[in-house]
């Protein structure tokens, strides 16, 4: 089985994780991915290049792209190129049904090579994001829909909302990455880091993500406020984003500053190192950003650190546990939580034993990587039954 990837995601080499696992559980499959050959999400990061490269069975090729932002367009000679040289059985885009390299992938297909099945991922999981609904986004969205075979959702959300939008195809809920076990585990604290960063002997509350206001962040600080001062616990905040400079003077206005500590951007390949700094992790997540995944939450949890998040989007379904939540926005909530983590060793350690059960058991690359490979053996045999749409995936 031929199958061509299609998404900026992958410019990234870490991403390929969940590609690699597949080919290692499925050797009927060869994999083709393609990417823009270079990437800088809107607002955050560093500009990203991956070249092309292969290996057994997977083969990556960036392509020339017109590109706007987060909006991009292949070069139409390269993608058409590619479609009719590899020939696949099954195309799967990771971009939204609406987007424009969906469609500019799917007219290709369905121009040069109409045979091969068409899949495409989701995120989007809340009518607050009403772009798709509005025209022309809506006429893309439409078209786009009727193109697709399978979709792959993020979360359950986003299959409820596809659904209710008139997709009658499979829709399998399956993360788009998976957590590498072997990067994200557990393991002791960075020595240097925690000098660096004057953590010795404290509590590590800790976030990990963009700065911005729809994350929450400050709601964390205002928390941490609450906390007992007589106890040894300091903030540990890791990113970048418009909100750092605000937050920064919020930390000082609440008259904590020197119990919080700001740490800019890291590279992908040093998260690891942060989260085993920490006690706890929070995604303090507002309604306004309606989480799709979270996947610092599940990284965290494979590294052994307990987590706290909202009720934000999909938080809920990748904690699975309610004693770890707290509403959107509310402070109080959240702040006895910390307690409660600072102070109840056996509530910490439960956290952290299921939180490991759960990812290796749902969030995996591997874990991933087996859903991933029914739902291309389903489709490639033509499976388009209602059971298939409502319960394929990661449950």
């Amino acid at each position: 089985m031929r199958i061509l990837v299609v998404g900026h995601t992958y410019v990234a080499r870490a991403n390929w994780a969940k590609w690699l696992a597949l080919l290692r559980l499925d050797r009927e499959v060869q994999i083709l991915a393609v990417a823009p050959e270079r990437w800088r999400e809107p607002g955050y990061g560093a500009e990203q290049r991956s070249p092309a490269e292969v290996r057994d069975r997977f083969e990556f090729r960036p392509l020339p792209v017109y590109a706007r932002g987060g909006r991009y367009l292949f070069a139409p000679g390269p993608i058409i190129a590619q479609l009719r040289a590899y020939q696949p059985d099954i195309v799967h885009v990771e971009e939204e049904p609406w987007s424009l390299p969906f469609l500019e992938v799917a007219a290709a297909r369905r121009w040069l090579w109409p045979h091969a099945a068409l899949s495409v991922f989701s995120w989007w999981n809340t009518r607050a994001w009403t772009t798709p609904l509005r025209f022309p986004g809506s006429l893309c969205y439409r078209i786009g829909l009727g193109a697709a075979q399978l979709i792959v959702a993020g979360n359950h959300d986003a299959r409820e909302l596809h659904r209710a939008e008139g997709f009658h195809g499979p829709i399998d809920v399956i993360p788009q990455l998976g957590v590498d076990l072997e990067q994200y585990a557990p393991g002791p604290p960075d020595e240097a880091l925690i000098r660096r960063h004057g953590l010795e002997g404290v509590f590590v509350i800790g976030y990990l993500g963009r700065l911005h206001d729809r994350k929450g962040v400050a709601d964390l600080l205002d928390a941490v406020a609450r906390l007992d001062r007589a106890t040894a616990w300091k903030l540990l905040i890791v990113g970048s984003g418009p909100e750092a400079e605000a937050l920064e003077e919020r930390a000082r206005s609440l008259g904590i500053a020197n119990r919080v500590v700001f740490v800019p951007w890291v590279p992908r390949d040093r998260t690891a190192d942060y989260l085993r700094l920490m006690r706890v992790l929070v995604l303090p997540s507002l309604e306004t950003q309606w989480e799709q995944f979270g996947q610092v939450l599940a990284e965290a949890m494979a590294c052994g650190v307990p987590v706290l998040g909202s009720r934000s989007g999909a938080i809920p379904w990748v904690i699975g546990s309610d004693a770890q939540l707290f509403p959107i926005g509310d402070v109080p909530a959240l702040a006895g939580l910390l307690e409660r983590m600072i102070c109840e060793r056996g509530f910490a350690e439960t956290c952290r034993e299921a939180g490991l059960r759960r990812v290796s058991e749902r969030f995996s690359v591997e874990a991933v990587a087996a859903a991933m490979s029914q739902s291309f053996h389903r489709l490639a045999g033509g499976g388009t039954r209602r059971d298939h749409a409502d319960g394929g995936g990661i449950a």
